[in-house]
Formats: C-alpha cells, structure tokens, sequence
C-alpha cells in the first residue's frame, strides 16, 4: 500500500482491512479515469487544446493514509506551510464559495428555471414545461 514515511512515499505491507480500503480508492480512481478519457477524446475531438487529470490520490485527503500529509495534485509532499501558501491554486477560497453560492438563487415558478440550470427541451413523460407536477392543495 502507497503510505508517507519520513516525508517521502514508500510501498509497504499492511493489515489486510487497510489494504482492501486502499484497493477500494485505487479502484474508484482507475474508474473515474475511464470517464476523464471519454471526456478527453470528446475535447480533442472538438479542437480544444485541452485535457482534463486527476490529482494525485493523496492530494487533500481527510481521512486514511494521506491524512496528515499535505500533497499537491501532482504527488509533490508539502510542508504544511508550503500547502498554505499554494492552497488557493488548487481548491476553492471562501471568496469562490461566496461567488457560487450567488449564482445558485432557487427558482420554484413553474415553466422557469434557475440561472444555472439548463431548461430541457421537453418536460418529464412529454409534459409541456410548465407542467404541475407537484400540486400542493390547501384546505
């Protein structure tokens, strides 16, 4: 199992239970990497110099083995300072979580939709869009 020793990453044998999680990870990212390439071949097929990667598996991990390390999406060990000082490169600021949070304004008029939100070219079952499909009665 991939794991942080004296700074750097070493491979060692673990407890069987850690090792079935670590192999659960590496799976789901060997998964989400088929979807990243069938997105990469639909950019290259459209011309944009472009490509889509994931970050390395310890890259601001919470929980298991990277939790206490501080990684960088490349697979670079940080100091905890350097993490800081480069945080705002890879994940989203409060700033950022303000500006998102202004865009997503709720819309519950039927036949209207968010901003953010696409409007589908037909309804649910062929329904016209402004179709109640919820229909609340008061008494």
């Amino acid at each position: 199992m991939l794991r942080v020793v004296d700074g750097r990453f070493v491979t060692e044998q673990v407890p069987a239970l850690r090792a079935i999680n670590s192999r659960l990870l590496d799976d789901y990212i060997a998964d989400c990497q088929g979807g990243i390439d069938r997105w990469n071949k639909a950019v290259e097929k459209a011309g944009i110099a472009f490509s889509f990667s994931q970050p390395h598996k310890g890259f601001n991990r919470r929980i298991g083995e990277f939790a206490k390390s501080h990684v960088s999406p490349e697979g670079e060990l940080l100091s905890a300072e350097a993490w800081q000082a480069r945080r705002s490169e890879w994940l989203c600021s409060d700033e950022d979580h303000a500006y998102i949070a202004s865009l997503m304004k709720p819309c519950v008029e039927p036949g209207k939709y968010a901003s953010w939100i696409a409007p589908p070219r037909v309804g649910t079952n062929n329904q016209p869009q402004d179709f109640e499909y919820v229909r609340i009665e008061r008494s």
